[in-house]
């Protein structure tokens, strides 16, 4: 599910571009640590509401060096190194359902106007899951559990709802 996430934010990133170009305004630069970290927000947002067994990504988060990274999306969008991102072909890999695009949406849309060095540091939070497992040059699992625990939090929900609101972490 998460090449279809992944696609679903880049269609949703490139149609807000567009928008910008035909306005002339500067597009958001979109890469491959942006649509990581972007992945990662839409698991925290939909892990507030939803039952720790039903995430909306089932591939496991690992904790690198900036900030939490699912190996296979890095490894299959690696292609795109200039900001520039096309979706991927889809087959063989679950697909969203109509209900998941429209929240993928939704958390595009509350980002597309925040830096990636924010996002970035907002999933660096001291006490978020990233930080609790990262080690220098020893990728692990960020356990899904962390990540739920961290969202169900109220402090750290509120948090998280400021930031999108925002842009700015508390």
């Amino acid at each position: 599910m998460c090449v279809a996430a992944a696609n679903q934010i880049i269609r949703r990133t490139n149609a807000h571009n567009n928008w910008r170009k035909d306005h002339h305004t500067e597009p958001v630069y979109f890469d491959r640590k942006r649509l990581q970290k972007v992945l990662y927000l839409c698991q925290l947002a939909w892990m507030a509401d939803n039952p720790i067994d039903q995430p909306l990504l089932t591939d496991d988060f690992e904790a690198w060096e900036k900030g939490p990274v699912i190996p296979l999306v890095y490894q299959l969008f690696s292609v795109y190194q200039d900001g520039n991102m096309e979706p991927i072909d889809e087959n063989g890999h679950t697909p969203l359902n109509d209900d998941q695009k429209k929240f993928v949406n939704r958390i595009v849309d509350y980002t597309i106007n925040i830096e990636t060095q924010k996002i970035i540091d907002f999933t660096h939070e001291e006490n978020g899951p990233w930080v609790k497992v990262y080690e220098e040059n020893n990728p692990k699992v960020i356990p899904r559990e962390s990540i739920y625990n961290y969202i169900q939090d109220r402090k750290n929900r509120a948090a998280f709802v400021n930031f999108l609101a925002t842009g700015e972490a508390e």
